[in-house]
């Protein structure tokens, strides 16, 4: 920097007013220690400044620059005009300085469009844990990575915000000249509109410890659909912050442990992902922790690259593939597709999902269902294991508890399973399963009163692609008792229809129940019949399903609608059905429920046969509103079937009444 052009700067010993005159600044910086003055350069002490009236570049300062020194990046530095070259590398190994920007709304260094990272910051790995990078107060534009950390251990980067880097905003690797990177600290730093990752954490860099602390990842991901941040290393936290409109998954957790998410903002991740991806997905984590997160699965904001998806809402808010002694607790959610969790995967063990913990926003009608599917092993709830068949595993340790399928409540002790004694009274539920060691394998729920009363059956998901008809039998599976007679659920007919989201898989599976035939060809169709409506004979049978379009209406479809049997009075009972829904939740025009035509053994459905071949009296349940989601159907579905159940003669308990 030219003397002359030095106006109002302000050094450890003191302040140098402005002034015009080389004579004067040289003799008020050899009075005052902390100046050094050339003919080309100022010198600040400690501080280096970048920009006018100081060094052009930063490589410059850099290469001027002693331990213990700041470089100074000013508002009035231009990286295209300085000329300076990329990638800017802030080596420890080689010096011990740091890069600030001179003002806390963060001073630019726009790479434009050049190939290699913007900033590379390397440390000397485990060998000094005492030489800790520091970068503040800027605004890294452009690059291929904005900012690329390598071996840097218990580094500090405090308000740096990354944008428009074509690859990650911020990457820490390794390579075979630095180690790892334990302990790097990220206070309120961002990446905004990266191509690739916003914040990644390769595992291969040991960035154990590592803490983010108010960032933010925003709508990145575009080239290739790279989740928003990536982390891993044992101990690393991403506390609050948000991370939002990221092309693929929002935050994606690695193979590592005790990695914590906690009182983030997620929202809106998976903009342009085809396949409908997770906000949060963790893949095989030890020990991680998920709590006071907020969800919103709204799919809001255009598409950043060329990929449009065809839905407007996440699938899921968390997937657990794999992962094991995982917790997820006290979370708030809103909108998705299809539930808040799914566990996941042949190694997915002893995760707690605290359900009770969790508020769907809005109430499930908005929010949609808390669960996708458990297929994870002892998967938990507030500890105890959820309800399974507790013969098929074993207890974790001594007092380990669990609620057994069949039998209720249970302790481990030593190695066998202890049941509590059921207490009170109330209804008895128990369960079998169907086409064990096939494919086709599901589950049966049987719920038994105590008392006398009628028998109903209730089926769901014959046709795996009508969501909200299988959504409601496994509510009705899952919650509901009567406290007369004998209610049995068959939530899950066709599972692989279900999981494949299709209306069979290259058959429709009710069209396969032969009116007549005591000897169904069909191995799904048969076990239905022979080891469920034959086991249990049921006084009534209710089949959920949902349509594309209203019945004898517009668009065209048989929904909105109850189909009665012509067998007892099922044909008067339906008038009463649909009279009360449509006023429960004020239907009128198409969207209203009518009584559609009578079953009576003409076509190879369940029902059909049901009511001609062993007089059960029954309906065909179809919902259709096309404008409502899976979750707000579901809603009507449960409130048919159990006004259903009231007038076919069972007493409900209160939170079955309530749907009435």
């Amino acid at each position: 920097m030219k003397a002359a052009g030095a106006s109002g700067i302000v050094g450890s010993m003191g302040t140098a007013q402005a002034s015009t005159d080389d004579d004067e600044l040289q003799s008020m910086a050899a009075s005052q220690d902390s100046f050094t003055v050339s003919s080309d350069e100022l010198r600040l002490g400690e501080r280096l400044v970048v920009g006018q009236p100081g060094f052009d570049t930063i490589a410059e300062a850099w290469n001027e620059a002693d331990d213990g020194d700041v470089i100074v990046v000013h508002s009035s530095y231009s990286a295209s005009q300085a000329g300076e070259e990329f990638p800017i590398v802030l080596d420890r190994d080689e010096k011990e300085v740091s890069l600030v920007g001179g003002d806390p709304s963060g001073s630019v260094i726009d790479a434009g469009d050049a190939s290699s990272e913007v900033i590379r910051c390397v440390g000397v790995g485990a060998s000094d844990y005492r030489n800790s990078p520091y970068l503040a107060n800027l605004r890294v534009v452009g690059g291929d990575v904005g900012v690329l950390i390598l071996g840097a251990p218990n580094a500090y980067f405090e308000n740096v915000k990354v944008f428009g880097a074509s690859s990650h905003g911020w990457l820490v690797a390794t390579n075979d000249n630095v180690g790892s990177s334990h302990g790097l600290m990220f206070n309120k730093c961002e990446a905004w509109s990266c191509g690739g990752t916003g914040f990644r954490i390769n595992r291969s860099a040991n960035a154990h410890g590592a803490m983010f602390v108010r960032c933010n990842s925003t709508w990145n991901g575009y080239n290739g659909t790279h989740p928003g941040v990536m982390l891993s290393g044992y101990s690393t936290v991403w506390n609050s912050g948000t991370v939002q409109q990221n092309s693929g998954y929002g935050i994606r957790i690695a193979r590592d442990g005790a990695i914590v998410v906690r009182d983030a903002y997620i929202e809106s991740n998976g903009i342009e992902d085809p396949n409908h991806p997770t906000q949060i997905y963790v893949a095989g984590a030890l020990g991680a922790l998920i709590e006071g997160c907020y969800f919103n699965g709204n799919l809001m904001g255009g598409s950043r690259n060329q990929t449009q998806t065809d839905h407007d809402q996440v699938r899921r808010q968390i997937t657990l593939h794999n992962a094991r002694t995982t917790t997820v607790r006290n979370c708030a959610y809103r909108f998705h597709q299809d539930g808040f969790i799914s566990v996941q995967g042949p190694h997915a063990l002893d995760n707690d999902v605290c359900e009770a913990s969790h508020h769907p926003v809005g109430g499930e009608d908005s929010a949609g269902p808390f669960w996708v599917q458990d297929r994870g092993e002892r998967t938990r709830s507030g500890g105890v294991i959820r309800p399974t068949d507790l013969s098929e595993i074993d207890g974790k340790h001594d007092g380990d508890m669990g609620i057994d399928e069949s039998n209720g409540i249970a302790v481990w002790m030593g190695d066998e399973w202890h049941f509590k004694e059921a207490v009170g009274g109330g209804s008895s539920d128990g369960s079998y399963r169907i086409l064990e060691g096939t494919d086709d394998e599901t589950t049966v729920y049987v719920k038994e009163s105590g008392t006398d009363g009628p028998t109903t059956l209730v089926v769901g998901g014959i046709h795996g692609d009508e969501t909200s008809g299988w959504m409601a039998a496994d509510v009705v599976a899952d919650q509901w008792t009567v406290d007369s007679g004998t209610l049995v659920v068959l939530p899950r007919a066709f599972v692989r229809a279900i999981d494949a989201d299709r209306r069979g898989m290259g058959y429709d599976l009710n069209r396969r129940f032969f009116v007549g035939d005591d000897s169904l060809n069909n191995d799904i169709a048969r076990a239905i019949w022979e080891d469920v409506v034959e086991r249990h004979d049921p006084d009534w049978l209710i089949d959920l399903h949902s349509s594309r379009g209203y019945y004898q209406g517009t668009p065209s479809g048989v929904g909105q609608a109850v189909f009665p049997t012509d067998s007892g009075p099922a044909r008067s009972y339906a008038r009463r059905i649909v009279n009360r829904v449509n006023s429960k939740f004020g239907f009128s025009g198409d969207d209203r429920y009518l009584v559609g035509n009578t079953l009576d053994g003409s076509n190879p459905m369940l029902v059909h046969k049901a009511t001609a071949d062993a007089g059960i009296a029954g309906y065909i349940m179809e919902t259709a509103w096309p404008a409502a989601g899976s979750a707000t159907k579901r809603e009507w579905q449960l409130a048919s079937t159990a006004n259903a159940l009231s007038l076919a003669g069972h007493d409900l308990p209160g939170t079955v009444e309530e749907h009435l």
